[in-house]
């Protein structure tokens, strides 16, 4: 092998080495689609929260991220997202624990449609719970264990797709 030979092998070789870096630390695009279904708490555990906060989020449908490289340098994971896309078929469900006025206590359910800020549903709803601990607001069920006016323990029991076994209840 001549000498023009090896200073070529080892350039080439360099060259390859700070591409990858520059790769690593520089930029690039990409676009990521997911379809997912999210509950924000487990069942079966029992939960505090405050009034006027959120008890219980659900969000399921389709949910495209458009992101870039940015690199290691400039976010903890490499990348920034620039924008997020809601799909027709994505729901965002919440419950908000809104007090204890004398037996009963209040709880406000909001759905939001295709990532929209203004609620398609909102409605404040009472509930007895000196005749029942257990609440259900559409397919969504919850043990009341203790409630004040400024805050509310429970245990999720049942999601729209899932259910608590019979023994842990």
């Amino acid at each position: 092998m001549n000498i023009n030979h090896r200073k070529l092998t080892h350039g080439f070789a360099w060259a390859i080495f700070l591409s990858g870096w520059i790769l690593l630390f520089s930029g690039c695009a990409s676009v990521a689609r997911e379809t997912r279904s999210f509950h924000s708490l487990e069942m079966g555990v029992s939960v505090t929260t405050e009034k006027g906060n959120p008890m219980v989020v659900q969000e399921s449908g389709t949910i495209e991220k458009k992101r870039r490289w940015v690199g290691l340098l400039r976010s903890p994971n490499g990348w920034e997202t620039m924008e997020t896309n809601y799909g027709d078929d994505f729901t965002r469900e919440e419950l908000i624990y809104e007090g204890h006025p004398g037996s009963a206590i209040k709880i406000s359910h909001r759905i939001f449609h295709a990532g929209s800020v203004i609620p398609a549903k909102n409605e404040t709803l009472t509930f007895d719970i000196s005749t029942s601990d257990t609440v259900c607001i559409e397919k969504t069920c919850l043990k009341i264990l203790d409630a004040d006016d400024a805050h509310i323990v429970f245990i999720v029991k049942k999601y729209p797709d899932k259910n608590l076994p019979e023994d842990v209840k």
